[in-house]
């Protein structure tokens, strides 16, 4: 399970990594920056605290596209039952196109979109460092 303030950083992390444009600040009620979600039609705006980066597939997806788009390729493994536990593991990996593994997350629980998240997270701080081994298109 991930703390608030893990939930917080990450969804920043993804919100920089996504160029989501800010929208406006509304100082007036509680000070905090609301951002452009062109991604989501029901929602024009939400700040840090409203995304759902980490509970949501239709939230990750459009980061799952971006991360694609730096030709690497996402492998969701899930329903693993480990011997003499009853539940299901869930694990994604994150790979360059010739298969060597650049990160991964694995959250043994039934969650899968939190080893999605992980492992997005994972990418984008690589992503941000400069530590990725990129191939060259």
């Amino acid at each position: 399970m991930m703390s608030e303030e893990e939930i917080l950083e990450g969804n920043r992390l993804i919100a920089e990594f996504l160029q989501l444009e800010l929208n406006y600040k509304q100082v007036q009620f509680d000070n905090r920056i609301y951002y452009k979600t062109p991604f989501l039609p029901t929602i024009h705006a939400a700040c840090e605290e409203q995304f759902e980066f980490h509970k949501s597939l239709d939230w990750l997806q459009p980061v799952l596209d971006k991360i694609e788009d730096n030709w690497v390729e996402i492998s969701i493994i899930g329903n693993r039952n480990m011997t003499g536990c009853d539940h299901k593991e869930y694990e994604c990996e994150i790979y360059t196109t010739g298969y060597q593994c650049i990160t991964q997350a694995h959250a043994a629980s039934i969650n899968r979109v939190e080893a999605i998240y992980k492992a997005c997270i994972e990418y984008i701080k690589k992503y941000n460092t400069g530590t990725l081994k990129q191939p060259t298109k």
